[in-house]
């Protein structure tokens, strides 16, 4: 068995971004292994740590430089090696990105017997790319999986639908968007990082040239109002509450 582990890079949330011309002005920016996707790397490990047949376990990113980052954070947590599709300004497009997985896939000659991705990539708040990949892949997916069993040829899979839980299985191969609660990601020491480094790193060039989408206006959310603190007792409260409602912000 072969497991690919699909890994995107995002701002760090504690960085502070700077907008260019329509875009995120990528100099300055601190990156960082998008968080569900460190719950697909964990689990792909884990899996060839419990299993006798995982032969391989292979981590895959599209991107700049910063894509290497999240490639060796999966290696160092535990992935074998590592593959970069290099091509600059791809995280606003879910639809190309999952079209260079797809086919730097089929161009590799390489079976993978389970696809793993998280649940959503945080720079783009979008769940879009899991789906894309299986379709043009032609396999079965899961989305917000919470629990997993894989078995000779088939998966178990847990999801969240609609404020529950439903079990699926799947016939393998086929991809599973990992979800919070899954695995818990272990945190890689210092020498786990060091080694990531001398692990291999395949570089290839994108299928398409071009993005399918182009970003038209990119501009902050507007601040927010200034806030107004109501004291006094309860009713006092009450009635003053009622009285800006009605006079200043006039929707009573």
């Amino acid at each position: 068995m072969k497991i690919l582990a699909i890994t995107n890079a995002v701002p760090d949330p504690r960085g502070t971004l700077k907008l260019g011309d329509n875009h995120i002005e990528p100099s300055g920016v601190k990156w960082a292994i998008n968080p569900y996707d460190e719950y697909a790397a964990e689990q792909a490990v884990q899996l060839r740590e419990q299993r006798d047949d995982v032969e391989e376990v292979v981590a895959i990113a599209v991107g700049g430089d910063e894509a290497v980052t999240a490639l060796r954070h999966a290696m160092a947590m535990g992935a074998d090696r590592g593959i970069h599709i290099v091509c600059d300004d791809v995280w606003h497009d879910d639809m190309f990105v999952a079209k260079c997985i797809a086919d730097a896939i089929g161009a590799s000659g390489d079976s993978y017997d389970l696809i793993l991705c998280g649940k959503t990539n945080l720079s783009r708040d979008s769940e879009s790319m899991g789906p894309a990949i299986a379709e043009f892949l032609g396999m079965p997916h899961v989305g917000s999986v919470i629990a997993l069993e894989v078995g000779d040829g088939i998966a178990k899979a847990t999801h969240r639908v609609a404020g529950s839980n439903e079990t699926v299985e799947i016939k393998l191969p086929g991809l599973i968007m990992c979800d919070k609660t899954l695995v818990d990601p272990r945190y890689p020491p210092l020498p786990k990082v060091m080694q990531a480094r001398k692990k291999p790193l395949e570089t290839i060039e994108p299928s398409t040239e071009k993005a399918s989408t182009t970003i038209v206006d990119f501009k902050m959310p507007p601040e927010k109002g200034s806030c107004t603190m109501i004291e006094g007792s309860a009713q006092e409260m009450a009635t003053e509450l009622l009285r800006v409602l009605r006079e200043e912000a006039k929707v009573l």
